[in-house]
């Protein structure tokens, strides 16, 4: 993966990111977001990638622990 790409990819994902908890909270523009599946499945998909990634700089790995810390944080453990 060429330089800058993974980085891009973050600041993409932080966009989705956002625009999902909006849409979630139905604020997307003072409306219901109808797209919400849309920008689910887009955030999968930027964050498949950017795992998936070769880390070619210092921000191509601070992007993927920033994905890595964010779940780790914010989304419960499967109980056994």
């Amino acid at each position: 993966m060429s330089a800058g790409t993974l980085g891009a990819l973050f600041r993409n994902w932080l966009v989705l990111r956002q625009a999902e908890i909006l849409a979630a909270r139905g604020t997307m523009g003072g409306r219901k977001q109808t797209g919400s599946e849309r920008i689910s499945d887009e955030v999968i998909v930027a964050e498949r990638a950017i795992l998936a990634g070769e880390a070619e700089t210092d921000g191509d790995s601070r992007a993927q622990v920033a994905i890595l810390a964010y779940y780790a944080v914010h989304v419960p453990p499967y109980a056994n």
